[in-house]
């Protein structure tokens, strides 16, 4: 038992590399819109690795740092091709995302803001009501935050 306890133990050099690998090359503005094509999910793994490793590797300032890369990869991936399994997911994790310290925390409010109707629509025309009727709350609360953060 004790052996296979300490095969398990975390590898925080590899974490914080493979966190840098994917955040460095997103920040870069020479990067192809296809880059970010189905990424949503590996940005908010970073953004939620970050949190973990907040303490035990990353002090808070680069913890902070790690936080916005993550946010604007996340922001960017928005532009790129997503499926309505990543907006799940990130709907999922707005409510940790809406209360970080961050500008760009209100451009993906926005975008998101922008993209559940069009997502609604589909929806609509499938005659898949309670999808519907989800997002559609989904985007009251987005339209709410966005309007407390503005007054």
């Amino acid at each position: 038992m004790e052996s296979l306890i300490s095969s398990k133990q975390v590898n925080y050099p590899r974490l914080f590399n493979a966190l840098s690998q994917n955040l460095f090359p997103a920040l870069s503005n020479q990067m192809p819109r296809e880059f970010y094509n189905g990424k949503v999910e590996n940005f908010l793994t970073c953004l939620n690795l970050t949190s973990y490793l907040k303490g035990k590797v990353l002090d808070d300032n680069s913890a902070d740092i790690f936080e916005e890369m993550s946010l604007i990869a996340l922001y960017k991936s928005l532009f790129a091709e997503i499926m309505i399994a990543d907006v799940e997911l990130l709907l999922k994790e707005m409510p940790k995302i809406l209360v970080m310290p961050y500008d760009v925390v209100e451009k993906i409010c926005a975008l998101l803001i922008e993209i559940l109707p069009q997502i609604m629509l589909m929806f609509r025309m499938q005659n898949a009501w309670q999808q519907f009727t989800e997002y559609e709350h989904e985007l009251e609360m987005l339209k709410s935050f966005s309007r407390v953060i503005k007054e």
